[in-house]
């Protein structure tokens, strides 16, 4: 699956009214109704997570070579969504964005706390657009700067 998951707001930490996430969900190639839901988050900041999908772990690699299937893909066990991830960060990379009343923001500002929120309306979008994976286990993946607003997304829920 690929497309965008609109994220309403509010959030408590900026003044965007909404964000647009573009995702790409794989199903797992072993037992999508049984696999965890591993989430694959860019570091970066502000990279767009097709790098990881199309260049590291997906089932289809591109390289100078050209394309191939990916013997070692993650969603050969797990259920895969990669984010694009925060949205309109720096230098737009990807095809994720912010709104502020209805217009789209040029450049979207994020801090670890603020992404990590955000982090987590977005995976409420993902669930409320993919209900029959919310009993499924979740893990949160990434490399780099990745770490830090999951770190403080993890946060926020234990101290809520």
């Amino acid at each position: 699956y690929s497309g965008y998951l609109e994220v309403p707001g509010p959030f408590n930490l900026t003044n965007y009214d909404k964000i647009v996430i573009h995702y790409q969900f794989h199903e797992s190639q072993n037992s999508p109704s049984e696999d965890p839901v591993v989430t694959w988050h860019q570091g970066g900041p502000g990279g767009s997570s097709l790098y990881g999908l199309y260049g590291e772990l997906g089932y289809f690699q591109v390289d100078n070579s050209g394309y191939h299937a990916n013997e070692f893909a993650w969603n050969t066990v797990a259920n895969m969504l990669y984010l694009e991830s925060p949205a309109g960060s720096d230098n737009p990379i990807g095809f994720s964005w912010c709104e502020i009343d209805g217009e789209v923001q040029s450049r979207c500002s994020w801090d670890d706390v603020s992404q990590a929120e955000a982090y987590a309306h977005t995976l409420a979008a993902f669930y409320k657009a993919f209900p029959e994976f919310a009993d499924n286990e979740l893990y949160l993946s990434g490399e780099s700067c990745a770490a830090k607003p999951q770190a403080r997304l993890l946060f926020l829920q234990l101290a809520h």
